[in-house]
């Protein structure tokens, strides 16, 4: 099943990435027996930290529809929040399971994914996007690399981003193939860096910034990568709560591409509903009627057209804006301990400097990427996390059964270590 799902990702990231969605639903049903057999295992301590967060989340999410702007429609996004978030432990958690000797099988197929990915989207680049032109009901009639945001290869390319760092990780640390690690990622920056997508270039660097700090300064690039997101995140509230209404886009215009100045119109917006009720929010998944209710044609952008053109186009086009938005404080906090706990997961792996690296980077890309673009409850993206999660536990359980030397440079006593975890996963449990 994963080979088989890792081999069908070129043509879902490229052309149909809410294909990611039932791909994930049919592996969750896939690990649903094994994994209800060692459900006794997410209780221990260390698990707590991402999934007690995790599970308020979901709670608090179904719980705003009691006060959001449409009832019935935001409890049943909830409820497939929750859906989401299910299959997703499901799937993770099976992997954690698999034994050694399968993930080893299974990981081989995970460079090879990105290769493929890479190839079929610079194919598509090369060629003027033959086929995703021909997919669309009513092609444009311009042509160039604006093109690409009709189209879903605008949201696989990010999560290619998300698996390549895993892939070059196996690739360059556990199966000693240097140049091939260095050409792949060579051709994943070079899709990246070619298309016209801000956000996953910013997230090329700084992911790549962070892991090779890690690389030779593990808990030193963790505390300096928050401490950075803190510093950037007061940075934005000082400036999008405390500045002048307009005179932040203002300032921007000429300065900064339109899409970007447009972007900081939305975020200023937000900012001024997120003051109307800053606790509790408007209710899960409110954004989309906030930005169809409460703007008035006089209030449109300038130079762009249909919901693009309103203040609020379906979401803030940044995770912390649209969670405080729609949740409140309280799910602001709900989803700062949940990075806390994925933070403390990769804390924990500073002992092994490449595999720290590997985690750091792909959570960096993620979180730089969410709160630049996308809908953070869109389903397609919570699959994305989850894709980049899958990723990095396959890569670490080849790590598990193929790097003996990880056992001589485990601390003792560490409670899930390597030395732990190859006769749990055996026998049929993992820690």
């Amino acid at each position: 099943m994963i080979p088989a799902a890792l081999l069908l990702l070129a043509p879902i990231l490229v052309y149909a990435s809410n294909g990611l969605t039932p791909l994930l639903a049919l592996l969750a049903l896939f690990y649903l027996p094994r994994v209800t057999q060692s459900l006794p295992g997410l209780t221990r301590l260390r698990q707590r930290y991402w999934w007690l967060p995790m599970a308020f989340l979901v709670f608090w999410a179904s719980a705003s529809a009691f006060w959001s702007l449409q009832p019935q429609d935001d409890l049943i996004s909830g409820l497939q929040l929750g859906a989401t978030m299910a299959i997703g432990v499901l799937v993770v958690r099976g992997l954690c399971l698999t034994p050694p000797p399968a993930a080893r099988r299974m990981g081989l197929f995970l460079p090879l994914s990105v290769l493929l990915v890479a190839l079929l989207a610079a194919a598509e680049i090369l060629l003027d996007f033959p086929y995703t032109r021909r997919m669309l009901a009513q092609p444009p009639d311009y042509e160039g690399p604006d093109f690409l945001f009709l189209n879903n290869i605008a949201r696989g390319m990010p999560m290619m981003l998300f698996l390549a760092w895993p892939a070059v990780y196996l690739l360059w640390f556990q199966q000693r193939r240097r140049l091939l690690a260095v050409l792949l990622l060579a051709l994943v920056a070079a899709v990246l860096l070619y298309l016209p997508m801000g956000a996953t270039k910013m997230a090329l660097v700084a992911s790549a910034a962070a892991g090779g700090l890690a690389l030779l300064w593990p808990r030193i690039a963790i505390v300096l990568t928050c401490t950075g997101a803190v510093l950037v995140g007061l940075a934005m509230g000082a400036l999008l709560f405390l500045a002048p209404p307009g005179e932040v886009a203002t300032a921007a215009a000429g300065r900064l591409p339109d899409s970007w100045t447009h972007r900081l119109q939305i975020w200023r917006y937000t900012a001024d509903h997120i003051a109307e009720r800053p606790l509790e929010g408007f209710g899960f998944d409110a954004s989309r009627r906030i930005g169809g209710q409460l703007v008035s044609p006089t209030r449109q952008v300038p130079l762009v057209t249909g919901n693009g053109g309103q203040r609020l186009p379906l979401h803030p086009h940044s995770m912390p804006l649209q969670v405080w938005l729609e949740l409140g404080v309280i799910g602001l906090v709900a989803v700062a301990f949940l990075m806390f706990g994925v933070l403390r997961l990769i804390w924990r792996m500073a002992w092994d400097p490449p595999g720290t690296a590997m985690a750091l980077a792909t959570l960096v890309s993620w979180t730089v990427i969410a709160s630049l673009s996308f809908g953070i409850w869109q389903t397609w993206w919570l699959n994305a996390a989850w894709l980049a999660v899958a990723a990095v536990v396959l890569a670490r359980r080849m790590v598990a059964d193929r790097d003996p030397s990880a056992r001589a440079i485990q601390p003792a006593g560490t409670s899930d270590g390597i030395t732990e975890r190859i006769p749990a996963s055996t026998s049929g449990r993992s820690s």
